[in-house]
């Protein structure tokens, strides 16, 4: 019987992991979706003619680029997550 109990532990110990990492992915993804939908306003706001601005431009788009990288690498962990847990 205690090995039993011991097993339901570990499942539930990996459920509640699970759980977490899957939630953390999830806010994490929220994060980087809501930053890229800033910076597209300011690329849209910053693309007119001036050498400042235009450097800050280029930057914010740079920037916009690896945010939505990095959401996609957050979604496919996420898909990662949820195929484990299936």
């Amino acid at each position: 019987m205690h090995s039993f109990t011991h097993a339901l532990v570990s499942t539930a110990d990996a459920a509640w992991a699970w759980a977490q990492a899957s939630q953390e992915v999830i806010s994490a993804l929220a994060a980087v979706d809501s930053a890229s939908a800033a910076l597209t306003g300011l690329t849209a706001d910053t693309a007119w003619e001036s050498d400042g601005v235009r450097a800050l431009n280029e930057k914010l788009v740079d920037i916009h680029q690896r945010a939505g990288e990095q959401a996609g690498l957050l979604a496919a962990r996420q898909a990662e997550i949820e195929s484990a847990a299936s």
